[in-house]
């Protein structure tokens, strides 16, 4: 858990350089931590990943962060992504000597209950995620909001951002200097840098395969499928072995086979999981396979129950799918019967 200087080196990483700004943000934090207050975060696209790992280095990993999602369904927490619910009196319970997180645009139809918990309670703190904010509409509230500046109006920081984001990996990870190298900051600035949370999760994928070497045993010390790691640096605009850093290709890249129909259905779940992103919509916390097979099954049962059409193709591509993810993930709980509803 950070203390003192490192947590204030932290909030100049995610706040910029501004000296006013972070300690305006250590104090706030200071007293959401003391349950004195609710912590307010603004910033461009999803705020959730700045709450958990603020939540990550003040409480530390083992005390719960708990996100409330009405658009999910309840889901544990993985690598990726947090545990969440869509009510907001279980995310309470839940959250119980931890944090819980709310999202401002898609707050549960149990508000007041949860706010009376809130009110209530002695052990959970607060997050709220607001969205973007212009420097000439900022609320006067108190304490002051956190803030986060884009990454499109920090590049001059960018490579410092990336460098320190592979300090903590290096150090998380038990691994030496050489564990990260200009290759790699430079991979991470032109494929994996569109948010602060890109940045983490980049960083500590190519440091694990820094020190491992093979996707099997860095993935298993991150916690995830191989299969998931290897589509991560595919999901990351890289077409050609050449755009990857040489120890990742070595390990990423093999000769290329036909896909099959589990690996076509898994792209076209992938394909709607990212529709609501195009749109402008705050995009899932993680596209890993807890979150596709939730997708697909949700698909089938559509088409099950009349609400989306009738198609063999799709019935059988799901099913192949969510056959292949019950090999990787062990058997989903949720039943699935063979036929859809006439």
């Amino acid at each position: 858990m950070l203390v003192g200087d490192a947590l204030r080196a932290f909030l100049a990483r995610i706040l910029g350089s501004n000296e006013r700004a972070v300690e305006l943000a250590l104090r706030s934090l200071t007293l959401a931590l003391d349950q004195r207050t609710t912590l307010m975060l603004y910033g461009d696209g999803d705020m959730v990943p700045i709450a958990w790992a603020l939540h990550v280095r003040t409480l530390g990993p083992d005390s719960p962060f708990v996100v409330c999602d009405p658009r999910r369904r309840p889901r544990a927490a993985s690598v990726c992504s947090p545990e969440s619910y869509p009510s907001g009196v279980a995310v309470f319970e839940a959250a119980v000597g931890g944090s819980l997180c709310v999202h401002m645009r898609r707050l549960p139809g149990d508000v007041p209950a949860l706010v009376a918990r809130l009110q209530r309670g002695d052990d959970v703190r607060c997050a709220i995620c607001i969205g973007p904010l212009s420097d000439s509409n900022r609320p006067p509230i108190r304490p002051a909001p956190l803030i986060v500046p884009p990454l499109a109006r920090r590049s001059a920081d960018l490579d410092q951002i990336i460098w320190e984001y592979a300090d903590e990996a290096r150090a998380g990870l038990g691994a030496s200097e050489p564990s990260f190298t200009d290759v790699d900051r430079a991979w991470v600035r032109d494929h994996a840098a569109t948010s602060l949370a890109e940045i983490e999760e980049a960083t500590r994928r190519l440091v694990a395969l820094r020190i491992w070497h093979e996707v099997p045993l860095a993935a298993a010390r991150l916690g995830m499928a191989p299969a998931s790691l290897s589509r991560w640096f595919g999901r990351r605009g890289v077409r050609r072995a050449a755009d990857l850093p040489p120890h990742v290709r070595r390990a990423t890249v093999s000769p290329p086979s036909p896909p099959t129909l589990a690996e076509i259905w898994e792209r076209r779940v992938l394909d709607m999981l990212e529709e609501p992103q195009r749109e402008g919509l705050a995009p899932p916390f993680a596209f890993g396979d807890a979150n596709i097979r939730i997708a697909a099954e949700e698909w089938l049962e559509r088409i099950k129950s009349g609400s989306a059409p009738r198609d063999q193709e799709a019935i059988a591509g799901l099913k192949a799918l969510l056959a292949d993810l019950d090999v990787r993930l062990g058997p989903s709980a949720s039943p699935r019967s063979d036929k859809p509803k006439q």
